[in-house]
């Protein structure tokens, strides 16, 4: 996954996780490409999109380097 598809707001959703039997859990998360990403990953990433965003260089040189894949 290029990292600039984590920039489009509208891949992130709530997610319904069944953690136990009748018990679910609303988590956020990321739906891409009919894939979810959710718990500690979507949390990592969200971090790193709101750190990459607050320094646009930043994001500019990882969206750079996703390009060379």
């Amino acid at each position: 996954i290029q990292l600039d598809t984590f920039f489009d707001d509208s891949i992130r959703q709530m997610y319904n996780v069944q953690v136990r039997p009748q018990l679910y859990l609303n988590a956020p998360s990321f739906k891409i490409n009919g894939n979810v990403i959710w718990g500690a990953t979507a949390m990592m990433m969200n971090e790193l999109i709101h750190v990459l965003r607050a320094v646009p260089e930043l994001a500019q040189i990882g969206i750079q380097a996703g390009q060379n894949d």
